[in-house]
């Protein structure tokens, strides 16, 4: 996204300032798990070339690895290297069948942490 493109989408959404500090502080304060669960997408992206975060969001809960906090999981594919090939309905309850992103790792890290 252009710089450009970022301020009109600022201006079309003047909360997104907010959400983003609010996901780097998230991120901030559950940097190990993030780093695991990150991990595992690139695992899973290995196997099927694409993850989703209910995908990890299986592996959290087998492993019983959850985020301090969970709005932990709006940072899983931030900070570069991830690019959104799909969207497909979430699996567990409490996401009552939304879509969500599906990813495949590029390993390119250009984007804005």
């Amino acid at each position: 996204m252009t710089q450009k493109n970022l301020q009109f989408y600022e201006w079309r959404n003047p909360g997104m300032p907010g959400q983003l500090a609010g996901i780097r502080r998230v991120a901030e304060h559950n940097e190990t798990w993030l780093e695991r669960a990150r991990k595992q997408a690139r695992m899973i992206d290995m196997v099927y070339a694409k993850v989703s975060s209910a995908d990890v969001r299986e592996w959290a809960d087998e492993t019983n690895d959850h985020p301090d906090h969970p709005n932990a999981w709006g940072a899983l594919f931030r900070g570069g290297g991830w690019r959104c090939v799909g969207r497909v309905k979430t699996r567990h309850a409490d996401g009552h069948a939304r879509e969500i992103k599906l990813w495949t790792y590029t390993g390119k890290t250009g984007m804005k942490k």
